[in-house]
């Protein structure tokens, strides 16, 4: 968990930088033609990935702690961590992931969304019009 705080310390710095650095709005395309093979499209992948919450502690030599745990996680209903992911495509033609940064509960410290509004302004601050999305997703609740 030490390692996922410090990541996402340099991701939160990183959002903030850019924030500060582009202020202007962007202007979303309300509609693209996707059977168009000509139009232009900033193609924006996004899923929900769920994992079970894992055990605190994995030390097999503590073998107190390791039947500590199993007590307690029969007790413990064991809960369902989902991690939402986004591919966004760059100018370049590249996909750069994106995540939320966590504090050291699991918590979002940065909303997705905003993440997403900040990596848009600051790549495409140069395109001149609306922005062509396209959103890939599977079309969950959470996401939109």
């Amino acid at each position: 968990m030490k390692k996922a705080r410090e990541i996402s310390r340099e991701w939160q710095q990183e959002i903030q930088k850019l924030s500060e650095e582009v202020k202007s709005e962007i202007s979303i395309e309300p509609t693209v033609d996707i059977y168009d093979a000509d139009s232009e499209e900033i193609l924006l992948f996004d899923d929900g990935i769920g994992v079970k919450k894992q055990k605190a502690n994995r030390d097999k030599k503590k073998e107190i702690i390791k039947r500590e745990l199993e007590k307690w996680e029969k007790e413990q209903k064991r809960k369902r961590v989902t991690t939402d992911v986004v591919l966004l495509q760059t100018p370049k033609g590249n996909f750069e992931s994106l995540t939320c940064p966590i504090d050291s509960q699991g918590q979002p410290l940065i909303s997705l969304e905003y993440i997403i509004k900040c990596k848009l302004k600051y790549s495409y601050k140069n395109y001149g019009k609306s922005l062509p999305i396209v959103a890939i997703t599977d079309g969950a609740s959470n996401i939109r």
